[in-house]
């Protein structure tokens, strides 16, 4: 094994919650998303509860789940915040914070350029920016799949050290600011738990492969 177990199970468990909120970001709550988060508890050796803002954003994800009401009302605010047909007042885009405001600005541009080097696509092609904070986050996935593929330590340190890159220049600079719009906006509570879960899962990601960076042998 080319990390060391507790590694590798925090890369898996990561990359698995990193995809999951990925789809929460990007479309309404399901009704099999939201039977997964009413029944869902962490254990004490599980990777995400050792991030306080994990426990709390699911804790508060799974709360909100438990209303039977949940999944309309939650499709409600997920467009209100994030799509539209009017004002966006959480704009989920990179771009908006890091390029003055601008839709398809020079940020979406290197990121599209990342997700081809590396033969990742999105759903909607050329017609939605690719710095999406959910397509963003199914990269971060990708690469920390890349990392746990690696056959010897240095392609793992390469991988990890080029996961590390994007997550520092492309995700850790605009989504505080984003999640401090959700965090005052949402009137529903669900997007507050999933912004505050997903700042947890940012902050162990980083926390991981800087210790897989840190290690040449297990």
């Amino acid at each position: 094994m080319n990390v060391c177990d507790q590694q590798e199970a925090s890369l898996q468990a990561l990359r698995v919650m990193l995809c999951f909120t990925a789809s929460l970001f990007r479309r309404p709550l399901t009704s099999d998303a939201c039977a997964y988060l009413a029944t869902l508890e962490l254990e004490g050796d599980d990777v995400l509860y050792r991030a306080p803002s994990c426990r709390r954003g699911l804790a508060a994800l799974s709360d909100r789940c438990a209303d039977s009401e949940a999944v309309v009302q939650t499709s409600v605010e997920f467009h209100r915040l994030f799509v539209g047909p009017h004002h966006v007042p959480c704009p989920p885009w990179g771009s908006i914070y890091l390029d003055e405001g601008r839709l398809f600005g020079p940020t979406s541009l290197e990121v599209a350029r990342l997700y081809a080097q590396l033969g990742f696509a999105i759903p909607e092609g050329k017609s939605e920016p690719s710095d999406h904070i959910a397509y963003e986050l199914s990269f971060l996935a990708e690469l920390l799949a890349l990392v746990e593929k690696a056959d010897n330590a240095v392609l793992q340190e390469k991988a990890a050290k080029e996961a590390e890159q994007f997550l520092d220049r492309f995700v850790l600079p605009w989504f505080p600011l984003f999640a401090a719009s959700v965090q005052e906006e949402d009137r529903d509570g669900f997007y507050r738990g999933l912004v505050e879960l997903t700042d947890g899962l940012l902050q162990l990601t980083r926390e991981t492969l800087e210790k897989v960076s840190a290690s040449t042998a297990c």
